[in-house]
């Protein structure tokens, strides 16, 4: 009987907002590059790109308007039934990220800069929305976000410590998905393995609470939504992939690469397995890395210690196949995903 409940729930939870997703999502990506097509949304080049880019300039960007728009219409016409203020407040900040997103690839479009908005002003905007959203989870998310260290019996709360952790994670993940995204499929294979690991932490979450009998209402209803959001989220992506690969048709622009960054960094901190970010999202990290060296490296030493920056256009220009440098990053996530799932379970299961 268990197991007949437990089916049931997967069933509801996963395999129904997965394939509507996918389905749905696939049709509307193809009418939504007809519709960008049309009105010319194409992102204006930078001056110094690899001379492979330059066939890439009228291919149409915004794809994480789609995204957006397919999430939203699946989750509130279908699985919202039980209200959970959290998971509100999860999508609000969600759609703030994007807003951001594009207003920079409006910028990039149509205002006559190829640069969009400038570093500083995204920077000041994302720690606007993040410092309210963490405030928000101290001050009144029905979850336990207290962190304690014990040391000689003594406990100490470091919430703030944590603060600032969150801070870095909520501005840089985000950034670094953005920095990721810029070649054909590059960023939206490594978001999926991300995406998949946090939907195995959410169902062990959820079997625990049910076979060690903790009834957390509340909990219970937060995690099956993470599931079902997250489920929908891979669906989209996966059809995504299949227009987002070399030669990719639309490109994902900075309303996807924010908002995605966002929710992914959000969720693992909401979990509280913030930490195995640094694992399964190494690739973004390493990408957003070599843009810091590359900064720092000109502006104190007036040397580049890539040809450029970031990372995946230094090999670029090494002479490397754009499809070859994306398989080789997706190899690594992969890796990096199996040594997340395997250290959790050791951990946690």
């Amino acid at each position: 009987m268990f197991c007949i409940i437990l089916t049931k729930l997967f069933f509801f939870v996963f395999v129904i907002p997965f394939f509507l997703s996918l389905i749905l999502s696939f049709f509307l990506i193809k009418y939504f590059i007809f519709f960008l097509n049309k009105n010319k949304f194409f992102q204006k080049l930078r001056t110094i790109i690899p001379d492979n880019h330059i066939l890439k300039k009228n291919t149409p960007t915004m794809g994480g308007l789609i995204i957006l728009l397919c999430f939203f219409l699946i989750f509130f016409l279908f699985f919202y039934k039980v209200y959970n203020f959290d998971i509100f407040i999860l999508f609000l900040f969600f759609i703030f990220n994007s807003l951001i997103g594009f207003l920079d690839d409006y910028m990039k479009c149509f205002v006559l800069k190829s640069n969009g908005l400038s570093i500083f002003y995204k920077l000041i905007l994302q720690s606007f929305i993040s410092f309210f959203y963490i405030y928000y989870l101290y001050k009144y998310s029905f979850l336990n976000l207290n962190i304690f260290l014990n040391i000689l019996n003594y406990k100490f709360n470091i919430k703030y410590i944590y603060f600032f952790l969150w801070y870095f994670i909520l501005v840089g993940i985000p950034n670094s998905v953005n920095i990721t995204d810029g070649l054909d499929g590059l960023v939206i294979f490594p978001l999926i393995l991300n995406f998949i690991f946090l939907l195995v932490i959410c169902f062990n979450e959820y079997f625990f609470i049910i076979n060690y009998i903790l009834i957390n209402y509340s909990y219970l209803v937060f995690i099956k939504y993470l599931i079902i959001s997250i489920s929908i989220i891979l669906g989209i992506l996966f059809s995504f992939l299949y227009y987002n690969f070399y030669p990719a048709k639309i490109f994902l622009g900075d309303v996807g690469s924010l908002s995605l960054g966002f929710i992914l960094s959000a969720i693992f901190i909401l979990l509280k397995k913030e930490f195995f970010l640094l694992l399964s999202g190494f690739v973004f990290i390493i990408e957003i890395i070599s843009v810091i060296i590359q900064i720092i490296s000109f502006n104190f030493f007036n040397k580049r210690i890539f040809l450029m920056a970031p990372l995946h256009h230094h090999y670029e220009l090494l002479n490397y196949k754009e499809k070859n440098i994306v398989f080789v990053f997706w190899f690594i996530s992969f890796i990096l995903f199996l040594i997340s799932l395997f250290t959790y379970f050791k951990i946690y299961v």
